[in-house]
């Protein structure tokens, strides 16, 4: 399923000033820096590959990255953002329930920033919530009709929870807005052979 990971992380990757929910010299802002700067290697991206996040060095560096983005939330409880973070920091330990927690909270704030439905999506599918991936993927794509990769995101979220019929139309509107992605129609012949009578394949990505 050579398919699966990038289907599910591309487009992920900001620089670190992107995303910032701060006013000049706000609170937490150097925190948020620091935090996120030490989760950011470890990310699991698309077209970079990330640090072994098993390692010593690599452990501590996360659980303090997601120590100081704490520190932020609990100053500013709206910064989306260093819930994004935290659970992007979460997913590298492969700790899934943390990490759906944290991007749920992100969504919650920021429902129509693709990379964070996207990113919960994916962490409700590793938890083993795939009605709920199938929420969070609906409510996306409500937000962001013409966006070919989260439509196939609802896509691997209805194939996820079962509801085949639902995964093929949502593949099939995926190809028409942008005929050309070759991840799109790796999930199509995947729902295909579903279709066809083979078993679905546990859809987290390693």
């Amino acid at each position: 399923m050579r398919w699966l990971k990038p289907l599910l992380l591309r487009a992920v990757l900001w620089s670190l000033g992107a995303p910032l929910a701060f006013a000049a010299d706000a609170p937490g802002e150097d925190l948020f820096k620091k935090g996120s700067a030490l989760i950011q290697p470890y990310m699991a991206v698309v077209d970079r590959e990330s640090a072994d996040p098993t390692t010593p060095q690599a452990k501590q560096q996360i659980a303090e990255g997601i120590r100081l983005l704490t520190l932020v939330t609990q100053q500013d409880s709206q910064n989306w953002s260093a819930f994004w973070f935290i659970g992007k920091g979460e997913q590298a330990r492969r700790n899934h329930a943390a990490a759906e927690r944290a991007f749920q909270r992100a969504f919650e704030i920021n429902p129509g920033q693709s990379a964070v439905g996207r990113e919960l999506m994916i962490e409700s599918i590793c938890a083993g919530h795939s009605a709920d991936a199938v929420r969070v993927a609906e409510k996306s794509v409500s937000l962001n009709p013409r966006d070919s990769e989260m439509v196939a995101n609802l896509a691997l979220a209805y194939l996820a929870d079962g509801q085949i019929g639902k995964a093929r139309r949502a593949v099939n509107e995926s190809i028409v807005l942008e005929p050309r992605d070759e991840i799109t129609h790796a999930l199509s012949q995947e729902i295909t052979a579903v279709e066809d009578g083979r078993k679905p394949r546990n859809y987290c990505p390693p």
